[in-house]
């Protein structure tokens, strides 16, 4: 089977073949690569990509559906990744409500409090979490969006790693 890809010249449209593997990928599998992006020819007989066999998803776990996002965190407080709050469907000016405990911020929508969504549709982590946690100016955290819950939950970098080392130890062990 032969893919057609075109990539556009002043005057003309220059067709591109990328020839497929004898053998289609098994259903779970997926095909990654960045062969042929910049519109290149590629060899006959050349496959673009790996096979990789994705992990079960988000639905298929205890948590639920999610979104997950690493977030670095500016001078002020502010998470650079919007994309869990845009999951969220939370408009600026949202209010929230911050429930903290040593391990993780849960974040959900309120009808008072002090929190928001900013403006520009940003999430402020308040001061006092980010003494709390030991975070700083460019450090990250983990944001998890749970779409079934409708909540956001925020892990400092620290609980990642613990859980990481749980999840597989020989991987961290030191030799």
């Amino acid at each position: 089977m032969t893919l057609m890809h075109t990539r556009a010249r002043a005057t003309q449209h220059e067709p591109l073949a990328v020839e497929a593997p004898a053998t289609a990928p098994l259903r779970d599998e997926a095909v990654v690569g960045f062969d042929n992006i910049y519109g290149t020819r590629a060899p006959a007989n050349h496959f673009a990509g790996i096979h990789f066999a994705f992990p079960a998803a988000t639905f298929d776990t205890p948590i639920g559906p999610a979104h997950f996002a690493i977030a670095t965190l500016d001078q002020r407080g502010r998470l650079s990744d919007r994309s869990a709050i845009r999951r969220l469907d939370w408009r600026p000016g949202r209010i929230l409500s911050l429930s903290v405990g040593e391990q993780a911020a849960v974040v959900s929508r309120a009808d008072e409090g002090t929190s928001r969504i900013t403006p520009s549709g940003y999430l402020h982590l308040p001061a006092g979490i980010r003494n709390g946690w030991s975070l700083h100016s460019g450090d990250r955290v983990l944001l998890v969006a749970s779409l079934s819950k409708r909540q956001l939950v925020i892990y400092p970098t620290s609980v990642l790693a613990a859980a990481l080392s749980l999840y597989e130890p020989s991987l961290w062990q030191l030799a």
